[in-house]
Formats: structure tokens, C-alpha cells, sequence
């Protein structure tokens, strides 16, 4: 079966929380078998609605899925943990991907460190810059 060519670009995206800045901007059609894998993927049942409707609870404002994708027009943001698996789907199923990698890196940098009694001493390497950190 020959599908259209997938184009999935990673960048990070200002505006979202630290805990996962990186997603994944996916251009898929909503027909295509690519899709509905992802949708499979990344929608959850949650657990807590359904202790709530099976002991007649009140369920309201209790999501019944928990969704990792975000429809963006033609495009669809997914959480970075998924790339790896989704490659994976594309390869499997023979689907044609053009991967492009947009994030931008900082360089790294490099720190020494020392501990004396209850104080770490912390010296960043090229701007010379000291930190001094108290074990509590």
C-alpha cells in the first residue's frame, strides 16, 4: 500500500512547561493508517473516571482519556518520547518520512565541583563563575 510522504520535524517549542519542551510537529493526514496508530498510541484511558462510574461517583470534570496529541490545521504535536516508536511504525509499513531536526542546542557546559564539610563548592569552567551550594 503506498502512502504520502510524511514529513516530522522536531523543534522546541516556547511557551510549554520544562518538563517536556521538545514535540513533535507531525504532518499526517487524518485518513492515513499513520494516524490512527497515533491515536491509538497516545490516548489513554484514565482509571480514575472509571472507579468513579463504576461506583457511581460523580464524574464530572473528570476527563475520560488523557490525550498526548494536539491538532495544529494539517499538523499534529506529539510528546518527544514518541519519535523513536513512530520511525519505527514508519519503517515497519514501509511509509515514506522526511525527518528534519530544527531544535536549537545550546552548547554545553562544563562545571567542577568540590565538597567541604556541609558547603559544595561549584566553579563553571569557561566563565569562570563560583557557586557556593549549603548541604542542608
Amino acid at each position: 500500500m503506498a502512502y504520502a510522504k510524511t514529513k516530522v520535524r522536531i523543534f522546541n517549542r516556547k511557551g510549554m512547561p520544562r518538563i517536556n519542551p521538545i514535540f513533535i510537529l507531525l504532518g499526517v493526514s487524518k485518513l492515513s493508517c499513520g494516524f490512527h496508530f497515533i491515536k491509538e498510541e497516545l490516548n489513554f484511558l484514565n482509571t480514575e473516571f472509571i472507579i468513579k462510574k463504576n461506583s457511581g461517583r460523580n464524574t464530572f470534570g473528570t476527563e475520560r482519556y488523557f490525550r498526548f496529541i494536539e491538532e495544529l490545521g494539517n499538523n499534529i504535536l506529539l510528546p518527544k518520547g514518541f519519535i523513536g516508536k513512530l520511525i519505527r511504525f514508519c519503517r515497519e509499513n514501509s511509509m515514506a518520512y522526511n525527518f528534519i531536526d530544527q531544535r536549537k542546542l545550546n552548547s554545553p557546559v562544563t562545571y567542577s565541583f568540590c565538597v567541604y564539610g556541609s558547603q559544595i563548592y561549584v566553579k563553571e569552567r569557561n566563565n569562570n563563575l563560583f557557586y557556593i551550594i549549603d548541604i542542608i
